[in-house]
């Protein structure tokens, strides 16, 4: 994937999120497991990137995230707990919706229409 985390930490007013994460993603589909108040939903914001780092270097193939956001944004597959999709939609709807919302996602939205 080319996904490098170094040295990030995040901070909100005095209280720490993140504190000097390192690490780098290899091939497959990750995952984030903790508990309440860990920091998953923070490390997301960070990879989508709606927040930066408050310290440290997010890197997608090289290149700093905060300089080229987008670059991640194409490739990454992140649905947020909550993104305000009204529930009265239909199934279409939704994935229209959630391609607008959710980093532009890479499906094609009339070859998921066709397919339901």
């Amino acid at each position: 994937m080319g996904l490098n985390l170094q040295s990030i930490s995040k901070n909100h007013g005095t209280k720490q999120s993140l504190k000097n994460i390192t690490f780098t993603f290899g091939t497959g589909i990750p995952g984030l497991l903790g508990s309440t108040g860990a920091g998953k939903s923070t490390l997301m914001k960070m990879l989508s990137p709606v927040e930066i780092p408050t310290i440290g270097t997010i890197l997608f193939k090289g290149q700093d995230l905060v300089n080229q956001p987008n670059n991640l944004r194409r490739a990454l597959r992140y649905l947020p707990r909550d993104f305000g999709i009204s529930p009265n939609k239909n199934p279409v709807e939704f994935l229209e919706q959630a391609d607008i919302c959710c980093c532009s996602l890479s499906y094609n939205v009339s070859s998921a229409h066709s397919a339901l």
